[in-house]
């Protein structure tokens, strides 16, 4: 947990002390995610029983519906009548934003409307996954 606490306060600062040389137009470009398949995938035993640690992942981009199931299970509202989130926050807060690193720019996830919000132009995921060596 300790890792994951600080590599997002590391992306929180990178994205904020950053010079940007492509800013956002007046209007930011907004995705709207599908809605997600919440019947997919394993049982939660079934989950644990197959997980395993990975060191190589793929070059390919994620679905739109793989990255809307995914959003939704780290951070959407799963419970819209009272706004809840499946993931819990101390005294409600809601103080974990997501980042989706795209090759036309930064999308910051909205629960509340399942979709991304483009805050800056550009492809800047290099500056966390650099081409491992050949």
């Amino acid at each position: 947990m300790s890792k994951f606490v600080l590599c997002l306060m590391c992306i929180l600062l990178v994205l904020s002390e950053m010079s940007f040389t492509q800013p956002l137009e007046q209007q930011p470009k907004i995705i709207k995610l599908p809605e997600p398949n919440k019947k997919r995938g394993l049982s939660v035993m079934e989950a644990l029983a197959v997980r395993a640690s990975v060191t190589e992942w793929s070059d390919k981009d994620l679905s739109i519906q793989d990255l809307s199931d995914l959003l939704w299970a780290a951070n959407g509202i799963n419970r819209p009548e009272i706004g809840k989130r499946t993931a819990p926050s101390a005294q409600n807060a809601q103080d974990v934003d997501i980042y989706v690193f795209m090759k036309d720019g930064v999308y910051l996830y909205d629960a509340k409307t399942h979709s991304l919000v483009q805050v800056v132009q550009g492809d800047h995921r290099l500056l966390f996954f650099p081409p491992r060596p050949q």
